[in-house]
């Protein structure tokens, strides 16, 4: 892309006008999943109004790294809850649900994360807000969804449960080890990412309709949509997907080394160019040419990838991994040593993009955190103000936005309707806060910023309440079961989408989420196809196809067309000039190159939404650098996978533990994630283009978007030069919160409130002997001193019963616990063959067979959000190389088969 495009926007974002600007949020969210979607909405610009029950508000505010908080606040809920306002509405009462029926009659959209039933409850689900505003997208999502087995016994759910629900945690660990814990909140974050893409595809069925709906979105679900090759290869070899390691299964070579320096190298080079620079870097040209290495198909072969992987692991040991990166720069392979959260906050690249930006907040004070990782080069997400107490902007929400008196606003403080913040660490502002930055408004008409608590008898829980939300809960599995997702509209089918992204999932993933909104995806090869077909695991081929392509092929028309060539570059333009949207992945500079870039094509399209994902972005120090972009490349450059891993016993080295080692994420993350980043961001674009007119360039690096996700790392780095280091499958942040051995596997036990870690000891008969009555506060059990002794506690009697045994008494205990409803999440560890064979996502559509016409009934991961009015859907897997050629460009550009038949003997199509 033209370096005109990106000039300054760093320095110039902060003018410019945000993609979301006059939409408003209501937030009704807690922890991780409900409230970093909103915070991806308030960026973008959205007015998002957060709602928490005073005084103690969120209790994500309380994730905090082994007990350190960031000015006071927890460094994890500092990072996703940036530009949003702050309200203490206690819903318990019936005061504050009418205030919140006003804000419902004036929002856009409404979210919530909690389980089924509790919002229809407090008298503001959607069957209630409907009837005030039937035009209010209303999203829901939780662990398991609105319906099915495990909504029905109403089982909790966080993060942790569905990395271990849905196999992610299992293809995530080395060969014969124990499954590992992300030290990401993967599943939170994915979850509500792909939570906004739905809600931004209702927004613009809306905008063409008028109308509003409800969807439903699974964490779970989330997450196995993002497992690319799993499900169909357990399909058809009826075999369970294995754990690698950091080897990649599907790319050859591609794998983390070991180091002469002690450090550790991420490399890629699957393509017969890149192949060579590596053997050449190596001082071993001849492997090239080596019969069992000759083509990418040939190396995936199990016993041919053991051996090339071994000779490259006794090079890499020689060597020292930034001498690796000179020569992967050198002779075009890609390599990256495994950066920590110090390399990234102080990365340069990384810094001179605004990715890794400095925040000037009238109460936090400067900081550097990541921002939203889609440049937008019109209408540009920044991050505007931190976070804030509880309540904190209660007379500004209650005056500007329901205009309402002094003296309204001082009656709901008196009933206990509006309340503020505890006078306790991360519920107020920081102790240096003088009072009166940061605020909107001069009143205050709270009575105490302490003093408020529900009203007794106002909960709503009778027969009567619980019998009409299984009625509505039994509407909304009517209206957005995906079984009928066929016979109705689509969100986005009046968006045509030229996708020409090249060796790139990030790219391919992208566009399928937007086919499977309903938009039309010409998806353009090159003549022989695109690189990324030979992707596959173990090198097995479905009726000639990669199942990683096989997969994202999904819904798209697939042609060719050579833009090597003049005449295919005028095609292209032409394309072009009727197109919405282009997604491209190439190296920067080369569609400008061609005469076919953003600012080439905008002057004959002005309203095209040109959105490039590149593995350094388009501008910045890197961006030119002579690296091919691929996953485990962005993961090694996200600071995640360093701090993601088993610990090296004491006493023991690499060679013995060759598992102990920073570990990447088993699925493609590094390209989903950037691939669904792009996606939302497209869709946020084509909202400004309505109100502007203007189309515009959108820029993701993958490694900045997965990297967006790395909760709290960069603000404990800042504040106390702590590197965020691996700790196993316990968790930094949290406890309980971890994989606990069983009799036959092992389970995640989720306890992330004081009154969740004391069910825990009272359901394992625990109350006493551990003393849970006299627990104060879970802060103290955060620390790592402690955890590392209590873990030892925890898993002598998590050894004793069976993962059913466990996942039935935390069931029990919400029923008849001393605590109940309060009980720990309790979930067993799956390998990926469990979920696919599970009653309750096959009842929701994850795993219906599809049936393509070229590749017979195929298992996709699908249906992964549920909207009543624009469902999304599969309907075909994908497509072989110009399969649509005929149908498409005589669609789009008149041609006859003679003409085609011309376009084809000259190389062109």
């Amino acid at each position: 892309m033209s370096d005109v495009t990106w000039r300054n926007y760093k320095e110039e974002k902060h003018s410019k006008p945000s993609p979301l600007k006059g939409i408003r949020v209501l937030e009704v969210c807690t922890l991780l999943l409900g409230p970093a979607g909103p915070g991806f909405l308030a960026e973008m610009g959205a007015e998002v109004i957060k709602c928490e029950f005073p005084p103690m508000g969120d209790t994500c505010r309380d994730l905090t790294p082994f007990g350190y908080l960031f000015r006071e606040q927890g460094p994890a809920f500092a990072h996703m809850n940036t530009n949003k306002y702050w309200l203490g509405l206690d819903l318990h009462t019936t005061e504050a649900q009418e205030v919140f029926h006003e804000l419902a009659a004036k929002a856009d959209i409404i979210e919530n994360n909690l389980r089924p039933g509790v919002m229809e409850s407090w008298n503001i689900g959607y069957r209630q807000i409907r009837e005030i505003n039937p035009d209010i997208i209303y999203l829901a999502k939780n662990g398991f969804g609105q319906w099915g087995q495990y909504a029905r016994e109403n089982r909790p759910s966080n993060d942790g449960a569905s990395q271990a629900f849905s196999g992610y945690a299992w293809l995530s660990s080395f060969p014969g080890q124990p499954p590992l814990k992300s030290r990401l909140y993967i599943c939170d974050n994915y979850g509500a990412l792909m939570g906004e893409l739905a809600v931004l595809a209702a927004l613009h069925h809306r905008e063409k309709t008028g109308k509003g709906q409800f969807i439903e979105l699974s964490q779970s679900e989330a997450i196995m949509r993002a497992m690319t090759w799993v499900w169909p290869y357990q399909q058809i070899t009826g075999k369970v997907a294995m754990p690698s390691g950091n080897r990649d299964l599907s790319i050859c070579p591609a794998d983390t080394f070991y180091c002469a320096d002690d450090s550790f190298v991420a490399i890629a080079a699957p393509a017969p160019d890149e192949f060579r620079g590596l053997c050449t870097a190596m001082g071993k040209p001849e492997l090239a040419d080596d019969p069992r290495f000759k083509d990418h198909l040939t190396r995936l072969q199990e016993d041919n990838a053991t051996e090339i992987l071994k000779i490259i692991a006794d090079w890499a040991r020689s060597r020292t991994s930034k001498g690796i990166e000179e020569l992967a720069e050198k002779h075009g392979f890609a390599a990256s040593h495994v950066y920590n959260t110090k390399e990234v906050v102080e990365d340069k690249h990384f810094r001179e993009r605004g990715f890794m930006t400095e925040v000037n907040d009238a109460i936090l004070g400067r900081y550097l955190d990541h921002e939203f990782p889609v440049m937008m080069s019109q209408s540009s997400p920044k991050v505007e103000w931190g976070v804030r107490a509880v309540g904190f902007d209660n007379e500004y929400i209650m005056t500007e936005v329901l205009g309402k008196s002094e003296a309204e606003i001082k009656r709901l403080y008196e009933c206990g309707a509006l309340g503020k913040w505890a006078d306790v660490p991360t519920r107020r502002p920081p102790s240096n806060w003088d009072g009166k930055s940061g605020l909107r408004t001069l009143l205050d008409l709270s009575s105490s910023a302490s003093k408020t608590a529900a009203k007794p008898g106002q909960k709503k829980k009778n027969k009567e309440a619980l019998k009409e939300q299984a009625a509505f809960l039994d509407l909304i599995r009517d209206r957005d079961d995906p079984a009928i997702a066929h016979t109705k509209p689509e969100a986005l089918e009046d968006i045509t989408v030229l996708d020409l992204s090249y060796k790139s999932y990030a790219g391919c993933y992208c566009s399928s989420m937007l086919a499977e909104l309903g938009a039309k995806v010409l998806r353009i090869e090159p003549l022989e196809g695109d690189f990324i077909r030979t992707f596959t695991p173990y090198g097995m081929l479905h009726k000639g196809e990669g199942l990683n392509y096989l997969t994202e092929g999904r819904n798209k028309h697939h042609i060719t067309l050579n833009l090597k060539e003049a005449e295919g570059r005028e095609i292209l333009k032409a394309l072009a000039a009727k197109a919405d949207v282009l997604i491209e992945t190439y190296k920067p500079g080369v569609m400008d190159g061609w005469g076919i870039g953003y600012e080439q094509l905008k002057k004959l399209n002005p309203k095209l939404v040109f959105a490039s994902i590149t593995g350094f972005g388009q501008f910045g120090p890197m961006s030119r650098i002579n690296m091919p972009d691929y996953d485990n490349i962005a993961q090694a450059r996200s600071g995640v996978q360093s701090a993601t891993g088993e610990v090296m016993p004491e006493g023991k080295s690499y060679d013995e533990c060759p598992w102990a080692v920073p570990t990447k994420a088993g699925p493609w993350i590094a390209w989903v994630q950037p691939g669904t980043f792009m996606a939302v961001g497209i869709l946020a674009a084509l909202h400004w283009r309505k109100t502007s007119g203007q189309g515009q360039a959108l820029d993701v690096a993958t490694a900045e978007a997965y990297a967006r996700f790395d909760d709290y790392a960069a603000l404990w780095y800042q504040e106390t030069g702590i590197v965020c280091e691996r700790f196993g499958s316990l968790d930094t942040a949290g406890w309980l919160y971890c994989f606990a051995p069983t009799k036959d596997g092992a389970v995640f036990l989720g306890g992330l409130r004081l009154e969740m870690w004391q069910a825990f000891a009272d359901m394992l008969g625990k109350w006493d002997e551990w003393d849970a009555a006299s627990w104060t506060t879970l802060q103290v059990f955060m620390r790592k001193d402690e955890q590392l002794k209590w873990a030892p506690r925890v898993f002598a009697e998590t050894r004793n019963y069976t993962n059913d045994e466990l996942v039935a008494m935390s069931i029990e205990y919400s029923q008849n616990g001393r605590l109940a409803p309060i009980t720990p999440v309790v979930a067993p560890v799956c390998s990926p063959e469990e979920p696919m064979k599970d009653a309750n996502w096959l009842e929701r559509g994850m795993f219906t067979p599809v049936k393509d016409p070229v590749y017979g009934e195929v298992v996709v991961a699908q249906a992964q959000h549920k909207m009543t009015k624009t469902p999304i859907r599969t309907n075909w897997v994908c497509q072989p190389v110009g399969y649509a050629n005929e149908r498409i460009y005589k669609e789009y550009m008149g041609f006859s088969p003679a003409r085609l038949k011309e376009l084809k003997k000259a190389g062109i199509i």
